[in-house]
């Protein structure tokens, strides 16, 4: 529900600002790009902030082979591995 009110919310300062919509001439007039790109980075950072869980999860098919979240712990790359031939590859 945040990432997208912020979502909607970048879009709609950005568009306002490319497109010269202010009622009357405020602080981003002259550094327009500038301003658009700024918005831009910093209501991307407020989106990945409100949307990452830490999670890791590897499923084949509907079976969930690895998750994170409930061992606590990030696998290696040789267990990843060997939990995906021996559930994906036949």
């Amino acid at each position: 529900m945040g990432a997208r009110l912020v979502a909607n919310a970048k879009l709609a300062l950005v568009a306002v600002v490319a497109l010269r919509l202010e009622p009357r001439p405020l602080l981003w007039s002259e550094h327009r790009v500038q301003w658009c790109l700024g918005v831009w980075l910093v209501a991307n950072v407020l989106e990945s902030q409100l949307l990452s869980s830490g999670a890791f999860e590897v499923f084949c098919g509907d079976r969930l082979l690895f998750s994170k979240l409930k061992t606590s712990r990030a696998p290696n790359a040789y267990e990843l591995l060997s939990l995906i031939r021996r559930a994906c590859v036949t």
